[in-house]
């Protein structure tokens, strides 16, 4: 996390983006850190591209999650 936020580690926009979702996603649900789901999901949806249906990845996830409660 220091080599990406210092610039020293680089990667593709979407990589960085999936892996901050990751980060944060364990951030949030291990740690107990105070971070906006939505944060999460925002990153998640920027991971998948501008060629993905962010409202199909959206409902995809909101279906799974009803049908799979945890």
């Amino acid at each position: 996390m220091a080599a990406l936020q210092d610039h020293d580690l680089e990667f593709p926009e979407q990589i960085t983006f999936a892996y901050y979702s990751i980060y944060n996603l364990f951030g949030r649900y291990m740690s107990g850190d105070p971070i906006d789901d939505w944060l999460i999901v925002n990153q998640t949806m920027a991971a998948a591209g501008e060629d993905y249906d962010v409202h199909k990845l959206l409902e995809e996830v909101i279906s799974f999650a009803v049908a799979e409660p945890v």
